[in-house]
């Protein structure tokens, strides 16, 4: 990564905010339109067939979902960095 001729390190592009890695767009991964548009639609059709009280159960399952989604998405991101630097570091050390 350059700025100006110099070359930056990834890990201050990442402290100063100059890597916006949550706001990539997700729209141009393969398959995900259409598998949302299922969601979507499937969840709409299910919807109709519950009560209101079931509805809201179904939000609070959801809501948890999500919140679980998360944390495992932090957990594969730290993973995948944490990879991505031991091979950095072997491939350095062949290097060497």
């Amino acid at each position: 990564m350059c700025k100006g001729g110099v070359i930056m390190s990834v890990i201050l592009d990442l402290f100063n905010g100059d890597l916006d890695v949550a706001g990539r767009s997700m729209r141009n991964i393969p398959g995900r339109r259409e598998a949302a548009e299922l969601f979507r639609t499937r969840r709409e059709e299910f919807c109709h067939a519950i009560s209101d009280e079931q509805k809201a159960q179904l939000d609070g399952v959801l809501d948890a979902q999500r919140s679980f989604l998360g944390i495992e998405q932090q957990d594969a991101f730290r993973e995948g960095f944490c990879l991505g630097a031991r091979l950095m570091l072997e491939i350095h050390a062949e290097k060497g």
